[in-house]
């Protein structure tokens, strides 16, 4: 969260100054209107499958 503060008043991040004391150039990109959809399909499950704390085959 310090991170983003950081990066949000404008500021080099804090946790990044003692590794890097002369700054580092970065893009910060808003990406927060873009939904992520997984293209890849879903392997569905084939076999049996137990219920935790329980015998029974489900």
């Amino acid at each position: 969260q310090q991170f983003i503060r950081d990066v949000q008043d404008g500021y080099f991040p804090s946790e990044l100054q003692e590794r890097f004391p002369d700054g580092i150039p970065f893009n910060v990109s808003d990406k927060r209107d873009i939904y992520f959809t997984d293209e890849r399909k879903q392997k569905v499950f084939q076999g049996e499958g137990y219920v935790l704390h329980d015998s029974r085959v489900v």
